[in-house]
């Protein structure tokens, strides 16, 4: 089976580059019949900002959709949006709009960087970051994880705006209250609790935090409760952090708590 090279986000910041760029009916109606004639028609009704929405809906509708070279749709998407944004010399300050910067991002997100209009890969593909987080939602709207899902909602769209603090906040909210809507599930109970903590406990209890692979126990010094601390090295009042740093805790939930809901989805084993 295909896999995602781009997650829908970096797909729908490509078309919002697009919609920046483009001024008449006729530059977005060359590119669509470049991309396919059944693509045109499907995208070919109402108003310029009417029929980029169409495309972003037909992508939704299929995203493995190819095009007439026999590409994915998605792939030729963003890469003529990466050829829309400018280039500069290099003793040039770069100044980005917001939507340039927004897919910037979200490209940093998949695991990519853009240096010359090229797109180059920073991560290893294994990672396979924009199916990870595909997934991660799919699971969470499978089992109800409501609260969980709206804060994950929440650090994805803070860290599209490039709001770092707000992000990390709600990735390590998002963390503590999945596992907290896990221990509920597997245990009623689990809700009378008296902290975060002790239903932590519980889920080692059970079995499901593994303590042989170090998930749990010693004395604190494992996995979960140092991933804890690494969300937030000052506290629940974090400083000031940047792109880098919060995309290396994004990362580092992603995949988490995608491992988590996979088992989850499982369980019992």
């Amino acid at each position: 089976m295909w896999a995602l090279r781009f997650s829908r986000q970096t797909v729908i910041a490509a078309v919002e580059v697009m919609e920046g760029t483009f001024q008449t009916h006729e530059e977005l109606t060359r590119v669509l019949l470049k991309f396919g004639s059944a693509l045109n028609q499907n995208c070919n009704a109402g108003s310029l900002s009417r029929r980029f929405n169409h495309l972003i809906s037909f992508y939704d509708a299929d995203p493995e959709h190819k095009t007439d070279d026999g590409g994915f749709l998605q792939d030729a998407i963003v890469e003529k949006g990466v050829l829309l944004l400018p280039v500069f010399e290099s003793s040039e300050t770069p100044e980005y709009s917001e939507v340039q910067q927004t897919l910037l991002r979200m490209l940093r997100l998949d695991g990519f960087e853009v240096k010359e209009r090229n797109i180059q890969r920073t991560l290893p593909e294994e990672l396979k970051l924009p199916q990870a987080q595909d997934q991660v939602i799919r699971l969470l709207d499978a089992h109800n994880f409501a609260t969980s899902k709206g804060h994950f909602d929440q650090a994805l769209d803070a860290h599209a705006r490039g709001n770092w603090a707000s992000a990390n906040a709600q990735l390590r909210v998002f963390f503590e209250s999945l596992l907290d809507e896990i221990a509920i599930k597997l245990d009623p109970g689990a809700e009378h609790l008296a902290s975060s903590e002790n239903r932590r406990e519980m889920l080692a209890s059970k079995g499901f935090l593994d303590e042989q692979l170090n998930e749990w126990g010693n004395g604190g010094k494992n996995f979960i409760n140092g991933l804890w601390k690494r969300l937030h090295p000052q506290g629940p009042h974090p400083g000031l952090s940047d792109e880098d740093d919060s995309t290396f805790r994004r990362h580092l939930v992603l995949l988490t708590t995608r491992l988590l809901l996979m088992r989850f989805d499982t369980w019992p084993p």
